[in-house]
């Protein structure tokens, strides 16, 4: 039978009807057959993610929660109880210093201030009067003593004179006894007016009067003081938080009950306008965090925008959170001008940072750590079993021996050493180990401290696994086909992934 013959009518039918149609279908899929083969598989000395080795800034952080507050909050009251007669905010206003919010009636403290004014003026006009007459009262005592002093003298010498008549039998013993009596007069009168000029000269008079009249001062700036704290003035700028209480009540004075206690007082809470940030910190984190380091933080209110700011404080003592030991980081911010109080806030304490150093992925790290762990996972898996070779690759690419395998510095079974790691370097098309020295970390890059100089190609994954170096992985564990591999010397290898999981690995074929 002919080959036309075995070709359908309808097929036959079709084809010569649509012959057009038919050579586009048929280049199609010829292009995306060539571009399968050139393009879907990896090249020689390819099949793998590369990024070159660059300058850039990196920091490390320790993470926290916190909260906006107030640099300063106070709940304002009145010193005395009283009735409360005016209020001249509402909740939310704004208010600068000095600003009156509300008043007390007055009437009693007026009325005590201008006691305590009375009081002081009579205490003043007893001093000013002591004053005024006491040299006076001095000269006085001073003419009085000198009289007696005369009186004195002269009753002395009449006593001397009849002393000596008496003993001439001149006078009689009644004479003598009357100048007797009267020198012991002068005697005492002279006596007295000393007393009298001391008593009079001593300023102690006065300085009880001066005390008096200080006395009666610091009752009148008591009473000035009560009368001027039946208002609330505000200590600094900030918003009205809170009023507790209404007008026409009565209050309570003084401080503002603590705790939960119920109280009939009335007060403002006022909040200042400048904010700060408090932070929780975790007691294994505390060890890296200092005064003065820089800070980053977010809160849901401004997605996307990151504010920033600076620790200021770190407290001494922990509070225990959930049975978790947690130290207060105060943080100033440098503009808090979109903030409010209370928002939540994710907190970035940089601990470390360095500026223009060579970096590279962590995705360079982990795909060498997991690529050079695949042959030894691949020989335990082949060796022994149907079929396996017990081939695995060395770390340049080369095919080892049976069931050999190459161990490098850092990785498990070799020789570790502090900061030490191995990144993959494409040299001539080859997976090429370089042990390197690292640095800071943010989790998504590393700083290289040496090992690698900027310029030179890193490998950061395997291409055709979104970078992960993952293949194929059915139900079960069970490593499936590779993904992109090519040759016979392809082997699936599985190492530990990073965070846990495991990582299935294609050797691109030579």
């Amino acid at each position: 039978m002919s080959e036309r013959k075995l070709i359908p009518v309808e097929i036959r039918q079709f084809i010569t009807g649509h012959k057009i149609w038919t050579v586009l279908i048929l280049v199609v899929v010829a292009g995306g057959l060539i571009a399968w083969h050139y393009l879907g598989k990896p090249k020689d000395g390819g099949g793998y993610l590369t990024q070159k080795v660059a300058y850039g800034d990196i920091s490390e952080t320790v993470n926290a929660s916190g909260t906006i507050e107030p640099v300063q909050q106070v709940t304002l009251t009145f010193k005395n109880q009283g009735y409360v007669q005016n209020s001249y905010v509402q909740v939310g206003d704004r208010v600068d210093k000095g600003k009156l919010l509300a008043e007390e009636r007055d009437s009693d403290f007026q009325a005590q201030l201008a006691q305590a004014e009375g009081n002081l003026q009579n205490a003043r006009a007893d001093y000013d009067k002591l004053v005024a007459t006491q040299p006076e009262k001095i000269a006085q005592a001073k003419a009085q003593l000198a009289q007696a002093q005369s009186s004195l003298n002269l009753a002395k010498a009449t006593l001397d004179r009849d002393q000596s008549l008496f003993e001439a039998g001149a006078i009689t013993r009644a004479d003598l006894d009357s100048a007797q009596n009267s020198y012991q007069s002068a005697l005492s009168q002279e006596q007295s007016s000393a007393s009298n000029l001391s008593l009079v000269s001593n300023s102690g008079d006065i300085a009880a009067a001066a005390a008096q009249v200080e006395t009666a001062q610091a009752q009148v700036a008591l009473a000035q003081n009560n009368l001027t704290s039946a208002r609330i003035i505000a200590p600094f700028d900030g918003y009205v938080a809170q009023i507790n209480g209404n007008v026409g009540q009565w209050t309570q004075g003084g401080a503002p009950p603590v705790g939960t206690a119920v109280s009939s007082q009335y007060g403002i809470i006022l909040s200042s306008t400048a904010l700060q940030l408090s932070a929780e910190i975790n007691e294994a984190d505390i060890s890296k965090v200092k005064t003065g380091q820089r800070v980053t933080f977010t809160v849901d209110t401004y997605p996307g925008k990151t504010f920033n700011g600076k620790i200021t404080s770190l407290a001494p003592m922990a509070t225990s959170v959930n049975n978790v030991q947690m130290y207060e980081a105060i943080i100033s911010i440098d503009d808090y001008s979109q903030l409010k109080a209370g928002l939540p806030a994710s907190v970035n304490i940089v601990t470390a940072f360095a500026m223009h150093v060579p970096v590279v992925p962590q995705t360079a790290l982990d795909f060498a750590r997991t690529y050079l762990a695949a042959p030894r996972q691949q020989n335990a898996r082949t060796n022994g079993q149907p079929g396996g070779s017990g081939q695995s690759f060395r770390p340049n690419g080369q095919a080892g021996g049976s069931g050999q395998n190459t161990r490098w510095s850092g990785q498990p079974g070799g020789s570790a050493f502090q900061n030490k790691s191995l990144v993959l370097v494409l040299e001539n098309g080859k997976a090429v180990p370089r042990p390197v020295e690292t640095g800071l970390s943010d989790d998504v890059n590393v700083e290289i401290k040496s090992g690698l100089q900027p310029g030179e190609t890193i490998i950061t994954g395997q291409a055709g696994t979104g970078g992960t170096g993952r293949t194929g992985m059915p139900a079960g564990g069970a490593p499936g086909p590779a993904a992109g591999a090519r040759g016979n010397n392809n082997q699936n290898g599985a190492g530990p992934r990073p965070g846990g999981g495991v990582m299935f690995l294609t050797r691109p074929g030579r």
